[in-house]
């Protein structure tokens, strides 16, 4: 896959309750890591994370180096809300 100058394959797998996708490079360019765990994870059966779950899990992922992070969609519940809200103010690396 070719994607904004960056040559990638993605290969998923499923744990119980979100999927994940490894990029893994096939040249030297650059790969940009993408995780839904938040939006995607959050959609099992049974499954829910409160605002401030959904802010640690954002820092660590942040912190294991993932480039992008999505969080939900803002305005669709109001621990999306408070989640976007409050993201603002985390001091994230990536």
């Amino acid at each position: 896959m070719h994607y904004h100058g960056v040559d990638t394959i993605f290969a998923g797998f499923i744990k119980p309750t979100s999927l994940f996708f490894l990029a893994m490079s096939t040249s030297t360019k650059p790969v940009f890591l993408y995780d839904t765990t938040l939006r995607d994870g959050t959609q099992g059966e049974g499954f829910q994370l409160s605002g401030l779950d959904k802010l640690r899990i954002a820092e660590r992922l942040d912190q294991f180096g993932i480039d992008y992070i999505e969080g939900g969609w803002p305005g669709s519940n109001p621990k999306d809300v408070e989640f976007f809200r409050e993201a603002k103010k985390l001091k994230l690396t990536h």
